[in-house]
């Protein structure tokens, strides 16, 4: 191996080495094994040559790595598809986990929808009032009296249209037989 005359010049073998150990471990190699190919004394020096590739900038574009992947889990799942719709059990739980992370990796999975019910007491209405006021800049605070009363009764009217219940709520539910 010749070393630079400069030692700010890279050594051009170096980098290759660094540029072909990231490529090993893009496709699947450990670091033991890219130290066997390459030379590295071991894994650890595999796992140097690696980051150092990273870092300049040898990385594949993220759409390439993973077409990659995609490509490693047609692979995958050509190997089991036989067995899988033959009924072999081990062979169909392979198959449904290349499935679930071939969605991951594309994004196929739709966002779950999480239902939220949230539960205020009158007091805790009022503070969530008083918050609203503060930050629309009070403006319950030119209202008449009145115009206060009927806002106090939109506010948690409000907050059962989208799911909340209020300690109010609860009472008349109670009374109710509910």
């Amino acid at each position: 191996m010749t070393r630079p005359k400069n030692r700010h010049e890279p050594d051009p073998e170096a980098l290759e080495r660094q540029r072909r150990a990231l490529e090993l471990k893009i496709a699947g190699a450990t670091y033991r094994e890219i130290a066997a190919a390459l030379g590295y004394r071991d894994g650890s020096a595999a796992y140097k040559a690696v980051q150092a590739g990273k870092r300049l900038g040898f990385v594949e574009p993220a759409a390439e790595l993973r077409q990659l992947e995609s490509d490693r889990l047609d692979r995958l799942q050509r190997a089991v598809w036989t067995n899988a719709v033959k009924g072999d059990l081990p062979a169909v739980n392979a198959a449904l986990k290349i499935s679930d992370q071939r969605a991951k990796l594309l994004g196929l999975n739709a966002p779950q929808r999480t239902d939220v019910t949230i539960k205020l007491d009158d007091q805790l209405a009022a503070q969530v009032i008083a918050v609203l006021q503060a930050v629309l800049g009070d403006p319950l605070l030119a209202l008449t009296p009145d115009q206060r009363i009927v806002a106090g009764e939109i506010v948690p009217r409000h907050l059962r249209a989208v799911g909340a219940a209020t300690e109010t709520d609860e009472r008349q539910e109670h009374r109710e037989g509910a």
